[in-house]
C-alpha cells in the first residue's frame, strides 16, 4: 500500500515505524531535521514542506496514494491536509485531532476525512473504561457498550473463592463466558475443570454489570463512580466530559483561574474549583481522598511524609524533570551515608 504520512514528530514516527516494513511510505514534514532523521532509521521517501501545500503533496506523490495519514500536532492543518488529499487522490484519509473539539463535526458528516482519532477522547475512553472494571488489565466494549471483553490478572493474594478453584465451583458471574486462560504465555481452552492459578491472565466475555462482577471477584473492587481530576487543561476537560457522560461525579481542581472558570462553563455537571492539589487544607475541606481514586493521587502516595516534602516531590513529578524511585533513593539519609 502506497502511504502519505503528514508530520514526522512523535506520532508520525511511530506510525512510520509501523508502516515502513511493509508498505511504501512518503513522509512530509517542514522540518528538515526531523525528514532526515526518520529517513535514517527507515527506508522511506521523505517531502520538505506542509501538508497544506498542493505542490508538496503532488511531490509526495499523493495522487497514487492509498492512504493519507495526518499526523502534525496541529488540529487545523491535519484536516486541511486531508480534505486537500481527497480533492487530488482517491486515498483514504486518517486525521489525528489532539482535543474533541471536531469530533461531533466529524461524526455529522461535516468534516469531509474517512477517520477522525483524538487522542484526548481515546485516553479520557481508556480511563473510563479502567473505572467502570476496575482491576482488569484489559477491556474493550462492543455493541454499543452492552458487551465487555475483559482481561484479569490471578493474583496470589486474590479472593480463594476464585484462585485455586475449579471454574464451575468458583462462583463465575451470570451473563459471562472464560473465552482463554493464558498461562506462561499460552493459550489454553478452558473448560469447566480448570482450576484459575496465581498468574493466570483470565479472558471474559461479558455484560457490563456480570464486567462488574468479575472485577468484584478477582479483586475486591468496586466500580469508581466518584474522581477527583487535577487539572483543567484539554486532557482533564476531555477526561471529565466522558466520565460525566457515563454517569460518574467529578470534581476538577485546577490552580489557573481562566481555565478553571472554561472548565465550569463547558463541565455544567463537573464541580470545579479554582485551586491546586498541593493545599492539604483544601483537600481535606473537599474531602478528595474519599474519591474513587483519591488515594491515587499525590497525597495518598506521600502519606508519611511531611506536607513541604509531598509539594516538593509532587512538583517534581508534574513536571516530569526527575523520576520519583531515584528521587526517594537519593533523599534517604542511608544512601549518603553507605
Amino acid at each position: 500500500m502506497r502511504v502519505v504520512v503528514v508530520g514526522a514528530g512523535q506520532v508520525g514516527h511511530t506510525v512510520v515505524k509501523s508502516l515502513a516494513e511493509t508498505h511504501e511510505c512518503t513522509v512530509i514534514d517542514i522540518d528538515q531535521a526531523r525528514l532526515e532523521a526518520v529517513s535514517h532509521a527507515y527506508d522511506v521517501r521523505i517531502a520538505h514542506g506542509s501538508g497544506t501545500w498542493r505542490e508538496t503533496l503532488l511531490e509526495a506523490g499523493v495522487a497514487d496514494a492509498e492512504l493519507v495519514l495526518a499526523c502534525t500536532s496541529r488540529d487545523e492543518v491535519n484536516l486541511v491536509t486531508a480534505m486537500l488529499s481527497r480533492r487530488l487522490s482517491s486515498a483514504r484519509t486518517v486525521v489525528r485531532a489532539t482535543g474533541t473539539d471536531y469530533l461531533e463535526a466529524w461524526r455529522a458528516g461535516d468534516l469531509d476525512v474517512d477517520l477522525l482519532v483524538s487522542t484526548a477522547f481515546e485516553t479520557a475512553s481508556a480511563v473510563a473504561r479502567v473505572l467502570h472494571v476496575p482491576g482488569a488489565r484489559h477491556v474493550d466494549f462492543f455493541a454499543g457498550g452492552e458487551v465487555v471483553v475483559l482481561g484479569v490478572d490471578i493474583h496470589e493474594a486474590g479472593p480463594p473463592r476464585f484462585a485455586g478453584r475449579r471454574l464451575r465451583d468458583a462462583g463465575l458471574p451470570e451473563a459471562s463466558r472464560v473465552v482463554a486462560v493464558v498461562r506462561e504465555g499460552k493459550w489454553i481452552r478452558p473448560t469447566a475443570h480448570e482450576v484459575a492459578r496465581p498468574g493466570d491472565w483470565v479472558i471474559v466475555m461479558a455484560s457490563l454489570a456480570a464486567a462488574r462482577a468479575w472485577s468484584r471477584l478477582v479483586t475486591g473492587a468496586d466500580p469508581v463512580d466518584d474522581v477527583a481530576l487535577f487539572g483543567a487543561g484539554r486532557m482533564g476537560t476531555a477526561i471529565a466530559r466522558v466520565l460525566l457522560d457515563k454517569g460518574v461525579s467529578v470534581r476538577l481542581i485546577e490552580p489557573d483561574a481562566a481555565r478553571s472558570s472554561a472548565a465550569a462553563a463547558a463541565l455544567d455537571r463537573a464541580r470545579v474549583f479554582h485551586a491546586t492539589g498541593l493545599d492539604p487544607a483544601f483537600l481535606r475541606r473537599e474531602r478528595v481522598s474519599a474519591a474513587g481514586f483519591g488515594e491515587v493521587g499525590p497525597f495518598g502516595s506521600y502519606a508519611p511524609l511531611g506536607h513541604l516534602s509531598k509539594a516538593i516531590l509532587t512538583a517534581l513529578m508534574l513536571l516530569g524533570r526527575i523520576e520519583i524511585v531515584p528521587l526517594a533513593v537519593l533523599l534517604r539519609r542511608s544512601y549518603w551515608h553507605a
